[in-house]
């Protein structure tokens, strides 16, 4: 799986992979924005490097960012962050805040 693509429930309840860029909302509201990888870890408090393994293995939170380094819209990660308390296991967080998100 690459990392430029990400989960979708389907309304079915299967999964599918649709890429993140179709998936991305462009607004330029203030919660639209970018994070550095170090600073979106630390909202979630979790390494920069478990965050950026899933965004690689899992596809979620979706890496915009350029050959500066990894980058991650504010709105997934603080989507991810309100999930992962009541989620049981990471993929879970990232189905529910994929679902709040990308509704």
């Amino acid at each position: 799986m690459s990392g430029d693509a990400t989960w979708e429930l389907s309304q079915r309840g299967g999964d599918r992979i649709v890429p993140c860029a179709d998936t991305a909302r462009t607004t330029d509201g203030p919660f639209d924005r970018v994070l550095a990888c170090a600073d979106a870890a630390r909202l979630l408090d979790v390494s920069p490097t478990a965050l950026q393994t899933w965004s690689e293995r899992l596809a979620f939170p979706c890496d915009v960012g350029d050959a500066s380094g990894p980058r991650f819209r504010r709105v997934e990660i603080e989507a991810l962050r309100d999930a992962l308390p009541d989620a049981h296991s990471v993929t879970g967080a990232i189905r529910a805040a994929r679902l709040r998100v990308h509704v």
